[in-house]
């Protein structure tokens, strides 16, 4: 996961990268609703949480364009 947040140069004060052992991702997964196919774990989808870790939106990165995102976040995770 470490080379992967330097590859998206994800700043570290500012993203959390989950992962972990497998029964772990599993719950955690399950705790958003995150369908599993074929034993697969991963989604193109980010969660975006607010200063207490509540998340606020969740983002399609297949889908969403970059400029929506960033106007999100400048409005401070509102709109």
């Amino acid at each position: 996961m470490a080379n992967l947040a330097r590859a998206f140069r994800a700043d570290p004060a500012r993203w959390r990268w989950a992962s972990g052992k497998p029964d772990d991702v599993r719950r955690l997964l399950d705790a958003f609703n995150v369908p599993r196919l074929d034993g697969k774990f991963h989604g193109t989808f980010a969660y975006v949480l607010d200063a207490q870790g509540i998340p606020t939106r969740l983002v399609l990165l297949s889908t969403s364009a970059d400029a929506e995102l960033l106007g999100y976040l400048r409005a401070g995770g509102r709109g």
